[in-house]
């Protein structure tokens, strides 16, 4: 069996949607399917590859995927295509990674990201319930939840995430914000302008999660 620490991160940075979004891929057995013996073989082919011609790599992955598949060698497809900007190619990946293996924590949460990327904020929710509920307790799943509740007009349940974000990191003037929305569209008011106020006095510009 093996293990997909050793890829490299793919993702850059956002000044929403903060650090890499896709980082290494350490494999947790219990949220993240293991490579198969012959997914084993074939990942060690291609990582020379990927380091010249990544294009080259995402073809050889395609190749070997089969109906047997962990899920794993798609989460990496789905990575790839994300890295190129491909976000429709790297969401019907994610996908079929989750389908093979629904405890996919991090296929989960980072199908969420590109969703929310996408606009497509209601069927986002569902991917980032799952990834919270598989164990993510960022501030980024929580605050693109929150974003996400917001826009489908639950705001009673967007303030709860945008809080939960906030404990996380209350340095990320969206998540602020997103609180203030959610707290005005409540009709809590003074909270809100409370809200409002510590984004302005105390965080000027926008900060990375």
């Amino acid at each position: 069996m093996g293990s997909l620490s050793t890829i490299p991160q793919l993702f850059g940075t956002s000044p929403i949607f903060g650090p890499p979004i896709f980082g290494d891929y350490e494999i947790d057995v219990a949220k993240n399917p293991k490579l198969t013996e012959t997914e084993s073989e074939v990942f060690r082919e291609i990582l020379e590859v990927m380091k010249t011609d990544k294009d080259a790599a995402l073809q050889m992955l395609k190749a070997n995927v089969t109906p047997d598949s962990s899920g794993s060698l798609e989460f990496i497809i789905g990575s790839l295509y994300g890295e190129k900007g491909d976000n429709e190619s790297a969401m019907e990946w994610f996908l079929l990674a989750i389908e093979k293996y629904p405890n996919f924590l991090r296929a989960q949460r980072n199908l969420a990201i590109m969703m929310v990327q996408s606009g497509e904020f209601e069927k986002a929710k569902k991917h980032f319930i799952k990834a919270i509920d598989l164990g993510s307790r960022d501030s980024t799943t929580f605050g693109l939840l929150g974003l996400c509740y917001v826009n489908g007009g639950q705001f009673i349940s967007a303030e709860t995430a945008y809080r939960e974000a906030i404990v996380l990191n209350a340095d990320v003037k969206d998540w602020q914000l997103g609180l203030a929305k959610a707290l005005l569209n409540q009709k809590k008011y003074q909270e809100s302008i409370a809200a409002v106020s510590y984004t302005h006095l105390t965080l000027p510009t926008n900060r990375e999660v």
